[in-house]
């Protein structure tokens, strides 16, 4: 993830049709990633969007788009991984 105007961009589709599955939106695990454009031991943002569409009975009750939702890694590399 070296010198990209957008080194990653998330993007959630949720669809609810039944109420016992759990929500989770943005639910990555981010870890040990290089970014050329952050120099920092904090956790690095990453940005995304999440799109909501709650079915029920086979119709569209509700929906959302375009929510701003953020994942982090955790631990950044303060350096490039070296490949042999």
């Amino acid at each position: 993830l070296i010198k990209n105007k957008v080194n990653v961009f998330i993007w959630y589709w949720a669809v609810f049709y039944r109420w016992d599955i759990p929500f989770r939106p943005c639910h990555n695990t981010w870890r040990s990633n290089y970014w050329s454009d952050w120099n920092s031991k904090a956790p690095k943002p990453i940005r995304g969007i999440l799109d909501i569409d709650v079915i029920v009975f086979g119709r569209d009750i509700f929906y959302a788009y375009n929510i701003p939702c953020f994942n982090f890694d955790w631990h950044p590399a303060l350096q490039p991984y070296k490949i042999n």
